[in-house]
């Protein structure tokens, strides 16, 4: 019964994302300092105020880095979900809100390669991220998605085990981006477009490039990804 219930609620807020044709953005990620859920959050509040029917949805752990649910309540957001079922859930399950999403955030500051991306360009959705490594040689500005110019770098230590170089930005410059992204219709189908045509070569290419990494890390035993093969997100 638990299972049900949770699967009847997912498919209402697709449903009504989709039927409804809601302008909604996805975010799914862990909830670590790197993330930028916070900016994200902020940034989500200017774009409610300015659009009538927008709608986020961030997929990640309730609390980590983040208490999310808290920042929420103190910037008064309203359109928002906040799933709490990060690792709780399938694949289908998230696939259904990567499908009906109209664009996929990426507000982190620094990630090693930026998968969701390419989950994203699978359903020929833009994606917005700031435009530094390794989310430019993903992204092409205004054609599969927007690129949030960069404001400042600083670096992150995580549990004294590695550095990050992060990459901040403004958060008006974001809000900017994503009511650019829902309300100027024709730059959207455009993106959509030119992601359906180079869907596969987008996913070779960067899947190579995730390959050449990885066999630095671990050795020439990493074997080739190629377009269509399932990749895990971290």
């Amino acid at each position: 019964m638990q299972r049900y219930c949770l699967w009847a609620r997912w498919n209402e807020v697709v449903r009504i994302c989709s039927d409804l044709a809601k302008p909604y953005l996805f975010k799914y990620s862990a909830n670590h300092a790197r993330k930028g859920l916070d900016k994200l959050l902020q940034a989500y509040k200017a774009v409610e105020e300015q659009t009538e029917d927008s709608f986020l949805i961030i997929h990640s752990q309730p609390n980590g880095y983040y208490s999310l649910e808290k920042h929420a309540k103190k910037l008064k957001i309203e359109r928002l979900w906040l799933t709490k079922l990060f690792g709780r859930i399938t694949t289908v399950e998230v696939n259904a809100l990567y499908k009906a999403c109209t664009v996929y955030v990426q507000p982190s500051f620094s990630e090693g390669f930026g998968l969701p991306i390419l989950e994203a360009f699978r359903f020929d959705k833009p994606a917005i991220a700031v435009n530094a490594p390794p989310f430019n040689e993903v992204i092409k500005h205004t054609e599969t998605g927007i690129l949030v110019p960069p404001d400042a770098i600083r670096w992150f230590n995580f549990k004294n085990l590695i550095d990050f170089k992060m990459h901040t930005y403004r958060t008006e410059d974001l809000a900017h981006t994503i009511v650019q992204c829902v309300t100027d219709r024709k730059l959207l189908a455009s993106m959509e477009s030119k992601i359906g045509t180079d869907r596969i070569y987008l996913c070779h290419c960067t899947g190579v490039k995730a390959t050449t990494q990885l066999r630095k890390v671990f050795g020439k035993s990493c074997n080739p990804v190629h377009a269509g093969d399932t990749i895990e997100l971290g």
